[in-house]
């Protein structure tokens, strides 16, 4: 049975692999992580104001997965195993190669000092120039929310240097553009409650795509009058 729900075919692709109990499986132990609550309908939110054209979304069916616990997409030691790597390559297929991914997150508002922690440390070591382009426009972005935030907090988003792979992890290596959102108790209330919070934080995803698409518009261009020039060299 295909546990994951997919839907919509935009280019903001959102997964959330915690609205169900996952087991995380460590050296000596196995460890149940409890669902983060008010993720998927702020995942669900997102995908309604976003429209299946923009956006992309990815989670567990929770109809289907009732009665399992399925491992954490976010600990994954064997990618060739990997339910959740599986469908992201399906996701890769079908949707533009310019993929701005968030993962969704939920921390406890003691977890961090921050209200959300911005885990970047994947597409900045995937791609530096990148990072470093879009790092501005995403502080102007989110000091739009009045809130505390970091893209230097405890949840870097990469499992680098462990033995498993991240969400981000895998978005990174398929192309994706992948940032990992960690949201405390008060701000997931807060975006499901507050209309105008809700509508700026949609606003900020929209706004970091739109720079993400023009540095790929760009990337295009140069592309091919790379490729104009080498062809013009080889008629020579």
């Amino acid at each position: 049975m295909d546990y994951i729900l997919v839907k919509g075919n935009g280019s903001i692709l959102i997964t959330a692999p915690h609205i169900v109990k996952t087991n995380r499986h460590y050296t000596t132990k196995t460890k149940i992580h409890e669902a983060e609550n008010n993720i998927k309908k702020i995942l669900m939110k997102l995908y309604k104001k976003l429209g299946r054209k923009r956006c992309t979304i990815m989670t567990w069916d929770k109809d289907k997965i009732e009665h399992i616990i399925p491992e954490d997409p976010n600990y994954t030691k064997n990618l060739d195993t990997s339910l959740w790597f599986k469908h992201l390559k399906k996701i890769k297929k079908q949707i533009s190669s310019c993929v701005l991914h968030i993962d969704l997150h939920g921390m406890k508002n003691k977890s961090s000092y921050y209200d959300i922690e911005i885990g970047i440390n994947a597409l900045k070591k995937s791609n530096l120039k990148l990072y470093k382009k879009l790092k501005p426009i995403i502080i102007q972005e989110f000091d739009k929310l009045d809130i505390k935030y970091s893209l230097y907090g405890k949840f870097g988003g990469s499992g680098e240097g462990l033995p498993h792979k991240t969400v981000t992890d895998k978005g990174i290596l398929l192309g994706f553009n992948s940032i990992q959102l960690e949201l405390e108790e008060d701000i997931r209330k807060r975006l499901v409650k507050d209309r105008k919070f809700f509508n700026k934080f949609t606003n900020i995803l929209k706004n970091i795509h739109k720079e993400l698409l023009l540095t790929c518009v760009f990337k295009t261009r140069k592309n091919r009058k790379r490729k104009r020039k080498k062809r013009t060299k080889k008629k020579k």
